[in-house]
């Protein structure tokens, strides 16, 4: 693409942000004061337009990270399963599920030696604002992903035609001297300071099955990547979505108004506070008070005419009880702790919890997060997946034989503690039922009944590896011979009949 397309495209895609810039960046006042904002940079420094009174929403949206990161994508965990669909042969699939657990060993390997659990910690935080960015490119044999959290206020969103979002824009500076490093094939200008900041926008557009990306450098107003690509390395996750929206909107927001409130409920309780230790006092004066001096602050003394019995200095009563301040400091904090999931397996001052009902909670969460559970699973999970199997792919550390997540050959199962944990109604289900028959009739009569397939259905809601297990025709034989043997030693057991004399 031609560089005044790239910049005349983000242009349009920038001004359509404006109304998010001012909504994300008051939520980021009161949750994060020391990160960039849309509109300046901090440099590690906190920000001084608000004054914040409460560390409830900043210990809230760290929690909210963990908890999330951990029940999605557990750090050095294998939080995915590959299996082959309805489309491969049943005599084939136990081989195809071998070879899927091979190239699932090797995608978690490399994902684990690389960045992308110290970098999706920082994009989950985004993502309780509303809307989160990870960025995986190609890199080398030894280390195949390069994987980057892509700030929010560096991400911009193209709106298409049907409301989704394909085309992605990033607007950020890098040295002239590092723009090798990340780009290898990058045409450089010529009259350039090695020393100075570039002003790149990074446009990755939707061209048939595959990606148009596109670099330019606006200072220097030129192209300086142009490539093509078979995946987004854009991989952008959103809470929720109002329809016609493209970002996201999330805890943070929703927890808002309440955030605010315990803010300035704190606020007043620190000054009647203060006031009540240092006091406000009238003093006696020769002359009419006036009252542009009159100042309600703690330790002030207000000038004014007591007559002649009066003492010449007085305290001045307050009139302000906010003891009540402590009630509504309480609501307000367990409301923010629920809306942004601070606590999902309960206060950690409660007795120490069985298996069971941590079980329970998992799921209790996963019915709580609702849809956003179901989004996050394709639009983070998946989407990373895609992007690893097509890297490695590439770089030939794995054969998909031109085959991809999209062409139905195989699925991603997920298997994070979630997911485990809305499977785990599955397998009970099972196990009472076969409980239920086994009870009710015998385990021979069980054996008759049930299809061997019970195991494999077992084994893939329990997360167990599939080389471990054997496939429903190899049990079947086992059965009918352990069946023989049973008849075999009932038949020995018969007594026999004495001879008649």
């Amino acid at each position: 693409m031609k560089y005044d397309d790239v910049y005349n495209a983000f242009n349009k895609c920038a001004k359509a942000r404006i109304n998010w810039e001012t909504l994300y960046s008051d939520a980021y006042q009161y949750t994060l004061p020391q990160r960039d904002t849309f509109h300046y940079k901090t440099d590690g420094a906190e920000n001084d337009n608000k004054e914040i009174f409460d560390s409830t929403p900043l210990d809230c949206l760290n929690k909210f990270t963990s908890n999330i990161q951990s029940s999605l994508i557990p750090p050095s965990q294998k939080w995915i399963a590959l299996s082959p669909s309805y489309k491969i042969p049943d005599e084939e699939r136990q081989d195809a599920q071998i070879a899927l657990d091979k190239i699932k060993d090797i995608l978690f390997y490399h994902l684990h030696n690389s960045d992308f659990d110290m970098e999706a910690s920082p994009a989950i935080q985004e993502l309780g604002f509303g809307t989160g960015c990870l960025m995986i490119q190609r890199g080398t044999v030894l280390n195949p992903f390069q994987i980057k959290a892509i700030p929010l206020p560096e991400l911009y969103i193209e709106k298409v035609g049907n409301g989704k979002f394909s085309n992605t824009f990033r607007k950020h500076q890098v040295k002239y001297d590092n723009i090798k490093d990340f780009w290898n094939d990058a045409t450089l200008p010529k009259d350039i300071d090695k020393d100075k900041d570039a002003t790149l926008i990074e446009y990755i557009k939707k061209n048939g099955k595959k990606y148009d990306y596109t670099d330019i450098d606006v200072d220097k107003k030129a192209v300086i990547v142009s490539r093509k690509t078979r995946y987004n390395p854009f991989i952008i996750f959103r809470w929720s979505v109002v329809a016609g929206e493209v970002y996201g909107r999330g805890p943070v927001l929703q927890a808002l108004p309440d955030i605010k409130s315990l803010n300035k409920t704190k606020e007043l309780i620190l000054k009647s506070a203060s006031l009540a230790v240092t006091g406000v006092y009238l003093v006696d004066e020769d002359n009419a008070p006036n009252p542009k001096n009159v100042k309600l602050v703690p330790g002030a003394m207000i000038p004014c005419t007591l007559g002649p019995n009066g003492a010449p200095i007085i305290p001045l009563e307050n009139p302000a009880n906010f003891n009540v301040g402590d009630i509504i400091i309480k609501d307000l904090r367990q409301s923010i702790r629920d809306m942004m999931f601070a606590d999902a397996l309960g206060p950690v001052d409660m007795p120490v919890k069985s298996a069971t009902e941590i079980s329970y909670r998992q799921q209790n969460l996963a019915k709580q997060i609702g849809s956003a559970y179901g989004r996050l699973n394709n639009e983070l999970v998946k989407a990373v997946v895609n992007n690893c199997l097509i890297i490695l792919d590439e770089l030939r550390l794995i054969d998909l034989k031109d085959v991809t997540i999209d062409d139905g050959v195989f699925s991603v199962d997920i298997k994070s503690p979630l997911a485990m944990a809305q499977q785990e109604e599955e397998v009970n289900n099972i196990l009472r039922f076969v409980e239920s028959i086994t009870g009710m009739f015998g385990p021979q009569v069980a054996l008759a009944i049930l299809n061997p397939v019970v195991i494999e259905r077992l084994s893939l809601a329990m997360g167990i590896d599939q080389s471990i297990v054997k496939n429903a025709a190899e049990i079947q034989q086992i059965l009918e011979v352990l069946a023989q043997g049973m008849q075999q030693q009932q038949a020995a057991q018969v007594p026999q009949e004495a001879p008649v004399v």
